[in-house]
């Protein structure tokens, strides 16, 4: 999406029809899901899953059902590797990369 100043207000130009954005902790992660055409406001769902092996395939199931294409995931601390290293879950569709200030960041393998 790329920000277009509007009246004092951001405004952001869809590039994606079917997106959803995760925030990952400990023991949740919180996902919003956009969905609508590029030329129109797109519906918001929020839903927050466990970080267990069942929280994380539901996620995965209710992503693949809402015919996600593409994830974005933020997470600061060590959380972030279980979601996207874990077989069959979001790393089809999912990829991360460290931030700087990450770098020292201790990796999980997810088992």
């Amino acid at each position: 999406m790329q920000a277009v100043m509007e009246a004092a207000r951001a405004v952001w130009e869809a590039v994606l029809e079917r997106c959803c954005g995760l925030d990952v902790h400990k023991k949740t992660v919180t996902a919003c899901l956009l969905i609508g055409a590029l030329d129109e406001q797109p519906k918001e769902f929020l839903r927050t899953f466990p970080t267990t092996t069942k929280g994380l395939l539901e996620l995965r199931d209710w992503l693949e059902d809402n015919q996600c294409t593409h994830v974005a995931i933020e997470s600061t601390g060590i959380y972030l590797a279980a979601g996207v290293s874990y077989p069959g879950g979001c790393g089809d569709r999912a990829s991360s990369q460290r931030l700087p200030y990450e770098a020292g960041a201790r990796e999980e393998d997810g088992s």
